[in-house]
């Protein structure tokens, strides 16, 4: 994981702003332990109430975990940091929706949906989230989220190139 963030994030080049909506969001703190870490993450917001949400898109979505909602979380975070660097070429968003290990009632799966957008490409992925502790789903959440971040930067800069 060291050499995931060190050698292929922070040293990327990329500029990133991230919006996570609960699950997920230690791998914000996962990254911000490494020295240059700014270098990478420029900005970083969690809207975690459905309040919060609703403020952050704009929108008032039927369900917050979907396709849909990651997608425009990361064209909003995109947005914010090309707002931020001055640059689009540089400029990343991140996003990550998730339902995860609840003690209230909801329907569905644990479940999450990550979306990463950079200048002309835009991914996105459904992850399939065990039933194991709620601890345990979050830290799975963050290192696949880290891990599926790294396979977006690889694919496209070796499609850019």
């Amino acid at each position: 994981m060291n050499n995931l963030i060190e050698r292929n994030l922070i040293e990327s080049g990329y500029k990133a702003s991230v919006i996570i909506s609960g699950g997920g969001s230690s791998f914000i703190s996962d990254i911000l332990k490494f020295p240059g870490a700014s270098e990478f993450i420029i900005d970083a917001q969690i809207p975690y109430s459905k309040e919060a949400l609703f403020k952050c898109l704009k929108n008032k979505y039927p369900s917050f975990c979907n396709s849909y909602v990651a997608t425009d979380m990361a064209r909003i975070a995109y947005n914010r940091s090309v707002s931020l660097i001055k640059s689009k070429k540089k400029s990343l968003g991140i996003a990550c929706t998730s339902a995860l290990k609840t003690n209230r009632k909801r329907q569905g799966a644990d479940r999450a949906y990550a979306s990463i957008l950079f200048e002309k490409t835009q991914y996105n992925r459904f992850f399939a989230i065990p039933i194991i502790s709620r601890e345990n789903q979050e830290s799975y959440l963050a290192q696949e989220l880290l891990n599926y971040i790294n396979y977006c930067l690889e694919n496209y800069n070796a499609s850019i190139n």
